[in-house]
């Protein structure tokens, strides 16, 4: 995201942004100063038993492959994401 905002032209890209599914584009990006701090911040994390389930993988073929994870919103005062917070997409 930061190359992208520092040097649009470098992106070969075409689309919107989006949270999932092309159904739930972003509205706005901000990045936040690195001198940002905030009392705490929320970070979406994977959780087996989380109330979130989205889609981390669609597949825009028909959606019989689409793969979906139970996510949660987790508090935390540590500005860098926990390792929970990334979503590794395994290879079907």
């Amino acid at each position: 995201m930061q190359q992208a905002f520092a040097n649009p032209a470098s992106i070969n890209r075409f689309g919107g942004l989006c949270l999932g599914e092309s159904r739930d584009l972003v509205n706005t990006v901000t990045l936040l100063p690195e001198n940002y701090h905030a009392e705490s911040l929320w970070w979406l994390v994977t959780d087996e038993d989380g109330s979130l389930t989205l889609p981390y993988w669609v597949d825009h073929v028909g959606s019989k492959r689409t793969r979906w994870q139970c996510y949660e919103l987790q508090e935390s005062q540590v500005w860098q994401p926990p390792d929970l917070a990334w979503t590794t997409i395994q290879t079907s």
